[in-house]
């Protein structure tokens, strides 16, 4: 049932990574090739987090920046695909967990992003970067300074943009990582 999510997630998230409209994508199957070789993208943002060690926070500083925006769907014009964690610009973004660089690039709406692949079956993906301190195909260790937060793409203001997939599906951040503080304006769905 749930692989009916299909199209409109590899929409989302294709749209979201290579421009800031559906129309400036220059094409859905193009993005998600880029993103995900020719493995599906489907959506799926109840997953429970059972069976899966907690992510590590993915930001530091002093206190680790605050969500300012949450996971609202995978995809769309109008959805959100991950979680906005608001920190001044240049804060260490660290390696959620284990595994290997599969991609690093930029986009219009991302500005600069990378994804890392983890032996678990998840991916995790850090966008709105300002500098990337690593490269396809090295292995990274979960804690380890991948990035620093910039102010790219479509975001008006400096935030880590982060969303984690579970054998291909978009899942809720939130349900992998540790309690942390929300903005003041920030909306629970």
């Amino acid at each position: 049932m749930k692989r009916l999510f299909l199209a409109a997630s590899a929409v989302i998230s294709a749209a979201m990574l290579v421009g800031c409209s559906a129309a400036d994508s220059g094409g859905v199957g193009k993005v998600i090739d880029e993103l995900f070789g020719s493995e599906a993208v489907v959506m799926n943002v109840s997953r429970s987090s059972e069976g899966y060690e907690e992510l590590l926070w993915p930001v530091g500083g002093e206190d680790g920046g605050e969500i300012s925006q949450m996971i609202y769907s995978c995809g769309g014009e109008e959805g959100h695909s991950g979680i906005d964690i608001a920190a001044p610009a240049g804060t260490q973004v660290f390696a959620a967990d284990t595994g290997v660089v599969a991609k690093t690039g930029t986009s219009e709406r991302y500005g600069s992003y990378l994804r890392i692949n983890h032996a678990n079956g998840m991916t995790t993906l850090y966008a709105f970067l300002d500098s990337i301190s690593v490269s396809e195909g090295d292995e990274v260790s979960r804690g380890d300074v991948i990035a620093e937060i910039g102010n790219g793409g479509c975001q008006s203001a400096s935030a880590l943009h982060f969303e984690v997939y579970l054998d291909n599906e978009c899942v809720d951040p939130v349900n992998f990582l540790p309690w942390h503080k929300r903005a003041s304006y920030c909306v629970e769905y």
